[in-house]
């Protein structure tokens, strides 16, 4: 993987990377703690998002909200090219504490209206403030003021276009998967399990994890901890107790909660701050 720039902070990432000869063994279905925009500049696979498919057949900027699971799909393994921006919500708060820059990332259920634009020569400004974000300076302090400098007229511009594409293109229908997946979002804290699910939605467990994997790329097992031990993370970094969040998360046994923590963080969540 040869990254062409790469800046990283606690709060701020961007990286724009060029793989030569990528492996689909190194891209997953995951989550993350930030707010992400991802362009696609070059290579032949598609995004997943929550249920949904976004086909990546040129320039593509897409917008994923703190939480949303997603996968990159490789169909060939020709040269992969991307530039993509993480931050926090409460960096963007600073700024604009009424919160009219995030309504994108947030302001919409999961794995619907992701798609901003497909087209870099109708999208020049977008893909102008993404590049801006290169800095010549070796100087991270110099770096960060770059990316700030750029990253809250992307966010301006990114509104301005989901806007303008939410008056225009109609919402899909609902269909068993959007249903299944706003269930189990809506009731983390709460015992969830295939059985029941699939008896909620008139599945077998094995219909429900057909529909589900052949959708998402995971079972509905592996969706359910991604998204509780997402919802731990965030609710330790605001202060709570390591017991109260297993809790809120619909662990009954602490222990599984710290296994599975540790697993997928590398940290115990009692060290979370």
């Amino acid at each position: 993987m040869d990254f062409k720039y790469q800046y990283r902070s606690q709060d701020l990432e961007y990286h724009h990377e060029l793989n030569q000869f990528p492996d689909e063994n190194n891209f997953f279905f995951h989550v993350d703690p930030y707010c992400e925009i991802y362009g696609f500049i070059s290579g032949n696979c598609y995004f997943q998002v929550e249920g949904t498919r976004y086909e990546l057949k040129g320039p593509t900027i897409l917008i994923l909200g703190q939480g949303e699971a997603h996968s990159l799909n490789l169909i060939t393994k020709m040269p992969y090219e991307r530039e993509v921006v993480h931050f926090t919500p409460e960096l963007v708060k600073i700024m604009d504490p009424d919160g009219l820059l995030l309504e994108p990332f947030f302001n919409r259920p999961f794995g619907e209206k992701n798609l901003i634009s497909v087209d870099k020569e109708k999208s020049k400004q977008l893909w102008a403030y993404m590049n801006a974000m290169h800095s010549t300076s070796t100087d991270p302090q110099v770096q960060r003021l770059t990316m700030l400098a750029y990253l809250f007229p992307l966010l301006y511009e990114i509104r301005c276009e989901y806007n303008r594409l939410s008056k225009t293109v109609l919402d899909k229908e609902e269909d068993a998967v959007d249903k299944i997946v706003k269930y189990i979002n809506d009731n983390l804290g709460e015992k969830l399990n295939i059985e029941d699910i699939a008896r909620q939605f008139f599945l077998s467990p094995s219909q429900l994890n057909r529909i589900f994997k052949q959708r998402l790329g995971s079972s509905v097992y592996q969706y359910i901890q991604l998204k509780r031990l997402l919802k731990a993370h965030l609710l330790l970094k605001s202060g709570k107790a390591s017991g109260e969040v297993a809790r809120i998360c619909g662990y009954t046994d602490y222990s599984c909660f710290y296994k599975a923590y540790r697993k997928n963080f590398g940290v115990s969540p009692g060290s979370e701050k």
